[in-house]
């Protein structure tokens, strides 16, 4: 982390091209993305445009997941995938943005004061998240899988992915429009926020500032 790594860049098609689905890069999971992508550009993914062994800096490096990938609800009823990760074919990144959920990543120190998990959005917590550093200039690259992830463990088990769907709502409706506006101004994140969020990522800032 911090270092600089060679990764293969996924560049955007357009000036409109704004998000990055990192599990639809992989031909074999094309039918497949990634928790908080949002849904209406699903159509349009394109992979044909990348550059190879660029080296970048990272911020946040995203350790994918073998077995049962972060997925949203939708794709999970669907599809109930199961995945595996060519090892070889990381890392990736991209110039657009890309969900990240928040767990089994590493971050460096310098994002902390940045990256917060936005209460009362529900499963959108660790996604705008990671919208919200990306659109201050941090980047992400993602690495191979480094779990074997299994939703059936746990011994309270996990929501039904009824309950998941219904937690995701906010996604859906809004992730599209938040990164419009994130490319406008990172602070446009608090459009989106209520009153007590807003007020937390805020004290947040101020704590990790006094430290």
């Amino acid at each position: 982390m911090g270092k600089e790594t060679k990764t293969t860049l996924y560049l955007k098609q357009n000036e409109n091209d704004i998000a990055f689905d990192p599990i639809g890069s992989f031909k074999e999971y094309s039918h497949l993305w990634h928790r908080g992508f949002p849904l209406e550009l699903l159509p349009d993914r394109k992979y044909d445009k990348f550059i190879k062994d660029v080296i970048i800096v990272p911020d946040l490096q995203a350790i994918l997941w073998n077995g049962d990938p972060d997925v949203d609800a939708i794709c999970r009823m669907i599809y109930k995938p199961r995945c595996i990760f060519d090892p070889l074919k990381f890392p990736i990144a991209s110039d657009r943005f890309g969900p990240c959920n928040g767990q089994n990543i590493i971050l460096s120190r310098k994002i902390i004061s940045d990256y917060f998990l936005f209460p009362q959005t529900e499963r959108q917590q660790d996604i705008w998240a990671s919208f919200y550093i990306q659109s201050k200039g941090y980047k992400i690259i993602y690495t191979k899988p480094g779990v074997l992830s299994d939703r059936s463990l746990g011994t309270m088990g996990r929501y039904s992915v009824i309950t998941d769907m219904k937690k995701e709502y906010c996604g859906m409706e809004y992730n599209k429009k938040l990164l419009e506006d994130l490319m406008i101004n990172p602070e446009f994140i608090h459009k989106y926020l209520s009153e007590q969020s807003s007020k937390s990522f805020r004290e947040w800032k101020e704590i990790i500032k006094n430290l």
